[in-house]
């Protein structure tokens, strides 16, 4: 449903029994609008069908670990980064799904569900103040950790100090307005160097994998060749627990993509493995997590979705 709110239309799902119409909210990596995490979003509820920024109400975090347990606590929509194609998997990221085992006890209880993924290429630029004429000129570097991963080859010719920051948007806030930054550069978005009156000197390219997470009533997305699943799971304390559990799904011919272990105690381990899951292969997949799970204390499976 779109209802005209004075300021044009937003995008809105029905409240169940009250035929009203809610600005649903929007959750991603801030500040607003100047993060990788913004376009991401943006990109994403293009293909996914999910509200635009501009739509909804924001709910920013100040570290991309903070983005899921935001979206379950708020409900609405989200984006987190996932994926860099320099530094591989982002560990704190996968563990905040993994950290929703303590809270459900399978896939039907999750509040939260993820409706897509995207591959997106980035164009990092390095942004100064005015008055700065060259790179050479700049002592230090700022932005986020993963973006100093994304250009290291870079920064490494450069030689210079780097301080890493919460998000890249907040980076291009502080060079602009801090005078402990004023010879350095931050690294982030063209959008940050706009919205800070910063000038950009240089660019540097990567790709991140974003997964966009929605609420559990959200239309499931047309899978893509090559979809994907992250399950997330507790074994039981009993011998070659991981395996009997994995088993089920490598003999169905689904390609385990990696698998990451936490310790929670008690002798209990929690697990996370993202499967490749094709478009022929859905059925698959239901017939060996019905015995996977027999070996789990508890699981979650998000997906199948797409990745494009």
């Amino acid at each position: 449903m779109k209802k005209d709110n004075g300021r044009g239309f937003y995008f809105a799902r029905n409240d169940q029994g009250a035929g009203l119409a809610k600005r649903e909210s929007i959750t991603y990596l801030g500040p607003s609008m100047t993060t990788f995490s913004a376009l991401a979003y943006e990109k994403s509820a293009e293909l996914f069908g999910a509200p635009r920024i501009i739509d909804g109400e924001e709910s920013l975090a100040e570290k991309n670990e903070e983005v899921l347990p935001l979206v379950v606590g708020h409900g609405g929509y989200g984006v987190i980064a996932m994926e860099t194609e320099a530094e591989g998997r982002i560990g704190q990221n996968v563990n905040t799904f993994v950290n929703l085992l303590n809270n459900y006890q399978n896939t039907v209880d999750c509040k939260v569900k993820v409706i897509g993924a995207i591959r997106m290429p980035i164009t990092f630029v390095f942004m100064v103040r005015p008055e700065i004429l060259s790179i050479n000129d700049i002592t230090m570097l700022v932005a986020h950790r993963k973006a100093l991963g994304a250009c290291k080859k870079r920064i490494k010719e450069l030689g210079i100090k780097v301080v890493e920051s919460d998000s890249n948007g907040k980076a291009a806030e502080d060079v602009a307005t801090k005078s402990e930054f004023a010879q350095a550069a931050a690294l982030g978005p063209r959008v940050a160097a706009e919205k800070n009156g910063l000038k950009v000197l240089e660019e540097a390219y990567a790709v991140t994998t974003f997964f966009s997470i929605g609420p559990k009533d959200h239309a499931s997305q047309n899978l893509s060749e090559v979809s994907r699943c992250l399950l997330v799971f507790r074994t039981k304390n009993e011998p070659e627990a991981i395996i009997n559990a994995l088993s089920p799904i490598s003999k169905a011919g689904l390609n385990l993509r990696h698998v990451r272990d936490y310790y929670v105690g008690n002798d209990q381990y929690d697990f996370a493995t993202e499967i490749e899951c094709r478009m022929d292969q859905v059925d698959d997949l239901s017939r060996a997590m019905g015995e996977a799970s027999q070996h789990m204390l508890r699981h979650i499976l998000f997906g199948p979705f797409p990745v494009v």
